[in-house]
């Protein structure tokens, strides 16, 4: 397993399935008046980012994999990796799509670490480096302002980091209920979008048939004034393809992740905390091997993010047309 993290942006991905006797037992962690038990809200998971508006974020995630080679049924290799980075950044959108999507943001890094099983975090960006990332053909790419793209090793840690896409589909589509909730209410994600969403970009096929995932309202708090909710999804992908292009056969490929988050019940939809784990299972060999030379590659991925964010004041200097008014910002 190389020592970059594995591109599946399953990172940025939020919400799946969550039991509700989970739900009921999470509960009695609330002082919940009987009123509010019995009240229902809207909840929401995505607000479309203007070009300029601004925002303050904090990744933190780390990458466990383990793979295991095999030659004609014998052990061939084997190697485990932990990875850990934390990316923190003031955030400014310069385009999006009609979706309200973003696909360019620039961005002032104010931490940028990786450590490598255990060793000592390294400085990828220094704090005032100014970046942005945008599409080019469907492919992120990460350059300073004179246009000169950063190394790609830095390039490799954020392409898992930051979710750029150009497609129409947003979360909100994929896990909301489509009206108000209670407390200890759960819903099934849609799972014909979320297959679409993720076979957008090609970095991993699967088909709804596939797909599980349910969403629970666990609770609701306010915070500074802010109604926030307790929303819990875990979801479980029972088989999973990798593109034709790998030149990989797929022989078992599984996902699962869970997601626990507090959203804003109005407003812009940034996290006040967000966690998200996700374990990818592979067994995979070439599409076209050697008949005396079977080779057959076991791996699984592990990652665990936590992300937290907070709006901040929109940038008037930014004057690209925003997609989602048709105007000139």
């Amino acid at each position: 397993m190389s020592h970059k993290p594995s591109d599946i942006t399953v990172l940025t991905m939020p919400f799946a399935r969550f039991s509700a006797l989970l739900a009921a037992a999470a509960l009695s962690l609330y002082t919940l008046t009987p009123c509010l038990l019995a009240e229902t809200v809207d909840v929401q998971f995505f607000s479309p980012k203007r070009t300029g508006d601004s925002y303050w974020m904090e990744d933190t995630r780390t990458f466990q994999t383990k793979q295991v080679s095999t030659l004609n049924g014998e052990l061939n290799n084997h190697r485990e990796d932990s990875i850990s980075s934390v990316f923190e950044a003031n955030v400014t959108v310069i385009k999006n799509n009609a979706a309200g999507r973003a696909i360019e943001e620039r961005f002032e890094v104010l931490k940028f670490t990786v450590s490598q099983n255990g060793g000592e975090a390294e400085t990828l960006l220094p704090s005032g480096t100014v970046i942005f990332g945008y599409l080019d053909l469907g492919e992120k790419v990460f350059a300073y302002p004179d246009g000169k793209k950063v190394p790609k090793k830095v390039s490799d840690y954020l392409s898992t980091i930051i979710a750029l896409r150009d497609n129409s589909i947003t979360d909100q589509d994929t896990f909301s209920p489509g009206k108000p909730v209670s407390v200890g209410d759960s819903w099934p994600i849609n799972a014909a979008l979320m297959s679409e969403d993720l076979n957008f970009d090609q970095s991993l096929i699967t088909d709804k048939k596939y797909i599980d995932g349910t969403v629970t309202l666990v609770g609701i708090k306010d915070v500074d004034g802010k109604g926030y909710a307790h929303l819990k999804n875990a979801c479980e992908i029972t088989r999973i393809e990798l593109p034709k292009s790998t030149g990989m056969k797929v022989l078992v490929g599984t996902l699962n992740y869970t997601v626990d988050a507090w959203l804003p019940l109005k407003g812009k939809v940034y996290p006040l905390e967000q966690t998200v784990e996700t374990k990818l299972k592979l067994i995979f060999e070439p599409a076209k091997q050697n008949q005396f030379e079977r080779r057959q590659i076991m791996s699984t991925t592990t990652i665990k993010a936590t992300v937290k964010a907070k709006e901040l004041p929109r940038d008037e200097s930014v004057t690209q047309l925003d997609r989602t008014l048709g105007i000139r910002r």
